[in-house]
């Protein structure tokens, strides 16, 4: 009896969102760079904006800051840091690095690649990771224009530092705003 209580409290609280699809989508092959890239969850995220890593070819990395519209995010290519980037020369490998905080306050990451222009001929440019519990299995492609691994930890520990920030600043206003009930500070 108490098993089963315990597995049926267990259902529901091990459902988290995870990245249903992406516009492009991860292992696309582009003619020219992106207007927009889309990030569509299996269920409504937290907060208003999300913050993106995006590393291009052989670019440094740069944050972007991406629209949260329900279980959606778009991060604008034609405006901001990620424009720079793309007149600079986009031609190459993508990686797209994301941290999302789902509707249950948990922490969502992953990663996703796709090649703009012609690189080499390479096939499947990367595959898509997704997962609050700690695994990922991100494939970089190698090459002259490949993603290293630690230029994904980088854009992905700086998503993180991003959503705990968010996540903790959240916390701390429904403190304040929801004291405890009953609570009796005389003795």
């Amino acid at each position: 009896m108490a098993l089963a209580a315990l597995l049926m409290a267990a259902g529901p609280t091990s459902a988290h969102s995870e990245l249903e699809s992406s516009n492009p989508e991860s292992g696309a092959q582009l003619d020219a760079p992106p207007e927009s890239i889309t990030l569509t969850f299996n269920e409504p995220l937290q907060g208003q904006t999300a913050t993106v890593g995006v590393l291009v070819g052989d670019n440094d990395p740069v944050q972007v800051e991406g629209v949260v519209d329900g279980p959606t995010v778009v991060i604008d290519g034609a405006s901001g840091p990620l424009a720079e980037v793309v007149d600079g020369g986009a031609e190459g490998k993508w990686a797209i690095g994301y941290q999302v905080v789902s509707a249950d306050g948990h922490p969502i990451d992953g990663t996703l690649t796709f090649t703009v222009g012609d690189a080499g001929g390479e096939g499947d440019a990367g595959s898509a990771s997704s997962g609050g519990s700690g695994e990922s299995t991100t494939a970089s492609a190698e090459g002259e224009d490949g993603v290293t691994w630690w230029q994904l930890l980088l854009i992905l520990a700086g998503s993180a530092l991003v959503v705990f920030l968010v996540v903790e600043t959240d916390r701390v206003m429904r403190k304040k705003r929801n004291p405890p009930a009953g609570r009796s500070d005389s003795l």
